[in-house]
């Protein structure tokens, strides 16, 4: 039970005994309610978690994906201006006047390539989990317009950055 301190106490107007019927005063009873909501709180987290954790790692593989797809931009700029300025379809990066496959190699990125008839080819880093090692063609095609490039991969569909979805 709680007790109030004495009415005397408060009345009289000196803090230091204020205090002191305080201090006599026994603690209030913890409140059950918070431990209550925490529980709830726990038992709604953990299976959350046990489902969201996954998609977080597939999402975070994705967008590294994403990363190395966006790294071989510059690369597939220069191609195109390449093509366009000698009409040649390159199939090494020598023959696109392009560094050495491996100068592009990062913590996501293993090598960027060209490949026969001016394809791009990205190679993920191995020590990725599940796309280390795995493959994203930038495959060139003519147009009355110019060049139109689309994506090709054998990471599974999980990991597809949405440029290379076989949905676009």
């Amino acid at each position: 039970q709680f007790n109030s301190p004495p009415v005397n106490a408060m009345h009289e107007g000196n803090e230091l005994k204020i205090a002191s019927a305080l201090a006599d005063t026994p603690a209030a009873p913890l409140n059950k309610l918070p431990w209550l909501v925490l529980g709830i709180f726990m038992a709604a987290a953990i299976p959350l978690t046990w489902f969201g954790l996954p998609w977080y790692q597939a999402y975070q593989l994705q967008q590294k994906a994403y990363v190395a797809l966006t790294r071989a931009e510059p690369i597939k700029q220069q191609v195109t201006a390449f093509i366009g300025r000698t009409g040649f379809w390159p199939n090494t990066s020598l023959d696109a006047n392009l560094p050495e496959p491996s100068s592009y190699r990062d913590d996501i990125v293993h090598s960027i390539s060209i490949a026969s008839q001016a394809v791009i080819v990205i190679t993920l880093n191995p020590a990725l989990p599940h796309i280390g090692g795995k493959h994203m063609l930038l495959i060139p095609a003519q147009h009355p317009r110019g060049l139109d490039w689309h994506c090709e991969s054998n990471l599974p569909a999980r990991y597809l950055p949405a440029p290379c979805s076989p949905a676009r």
